[in-house]
């Protein structure tokens, strides 16, 4: 499975958790305040939530004589805004469990079998912090995907 393929089928699982707003298939930015709330913020309340996916990095390693892997590390990174009052603290941490469980059971890693291996999710952070003007709560999910590609034989002479 191609990496664009793994970022669009993580980018599926993510837009399907209920609850999660905002989903894109790439890292991000805007220079204007307009295009930032635009972009990444909650319609319904007009709060800061938006979740997006990129290649981390990707580890390539030999596996036998006549293919390798390529461990793509994908990071889903989640922002979501603060406020004290109404316990967005444990909205977002539910949030990332539920996220991290549309990747737990195995069958729902395995992406119609386009992939050679996939692990759970993995959550680095949570945190706070200033996101364009907004005091957030950010994490940083990471899901590993392997990737087994076999190369024809070279002929030696």
């Amino acid at each position: 499975m191609p990496l664009p393929d793994i970022v669009a089928a993580v980018t599926a699982r993510v837009t399907a958790v209920a609850g999660v707003k905002n989903v894109y298939n790439y890292a991000r930015e805007a220079k204007e305040q307009k295009q930032f709330q635009q972009l990444f913020q909650d319609p319904a309340n007009n709060k800061l939530h938006t979740w997006m996916i990129t290649r981390e990095a990707t580890e390539t390693k030999d596996d036998g004589a006549t293919c390798y892997r390529r461990i793509h590390r994908i990071a889903i990174m989640g922002y979501y805004a603060v406020d004290d009052l109404a316990n967005s603290e444990g909205t977002f941490q539910g949030l990332i469990e539920n996220v991290c469980a549309a990747f737990d059971p195995l069958p729902l890693r395995q992406y119609g079998g386009a992939y050679d291996w996939s692990q759970p999710v993995q959550v680095d952070g949570p945190t706070v912090l200033m996101y364009g003007q907004y005091l957030c709560h950010a994490v940083k999910l990471i899901h590993r995907v392997e990737e087994l590609i076999y190369e024809s034989p070279v002929p030696v002479e």
